[in-house]
């Protein structure tokens, strides 16, 4: 067995819920595998601390209604407020200057990485029109080719067929 499926299962051996099969697989890891065995002590010890606190009073009878009804009061004694607004004009000028200024960056970065892979898809797609009119081999959508009929990428496949077959 591997440590995760005996963890996962650590609480029903603990608790002597396994089936004498499992319960023989999960002692012979437990003996090989000094982390294993930690957290078996763990929980044992958890077990052993939860079984020695003592046990809350009941709660007395018309508790859950009182605590209702005072919820109630307060939620109608609370006045609505006016509603913020945010507006990205004066977040931008509250927020200060790293801050705007990373903000700039990652923006920049992004409409650079974007306007080269449009460009690198348009040069792409220029030098293999001469090559072929198949999509697949067109766009480098190879990974797609496998795809099920009627499924996602299948009709996304159909598709770009038909309008390459559309352009001819």
């Amino acid at each position: 067995m591997r440590c995760g499926t005996v963890l996962r299962m650590l609480d029903a051996y603990a608790t002597e819920e396994l089936t004498p099969r499992l319960c023989r697989k999960a002692e012979a890891h437990l003996e090989a595998c000094p982390a294993c065995g930690r957290e078996l002590a763990r929980l044992r010890a958890l077990a052993t601390l939860l079984g020695n606190a003592p046990v809350p009073p009941p709660v007395p009878d018309g508790f859950a209604d009182r605590l209702m009804a005072r919820a109630r009061g307060r939620l109608a004694d609370r006045q609505p407020g006016p509603r913020p607004v945010w507006s990205s004009l004066r977040w931008w000028a509250e927020a200060p200057a790293l801050m705007r200024a990373a903000a700039a960056a990652v923006l920049l970065i992004g409409l650079a990485a974007g306007t080269f892979m449009g460009w690198q898809t348009s040069q792409r797609a220029a030098t293999s029109q001469t090559m072929a009119a198949d999509p697949v081999a067109t766009y480098g959508l190879d990974y797609l080719a496998d795809a099920p009929e009627g499924s996602l990428a299948g009709v996304y496949l159909s598709l770009a067929s038909a309008r390459e077959e559309g352009r001819e």
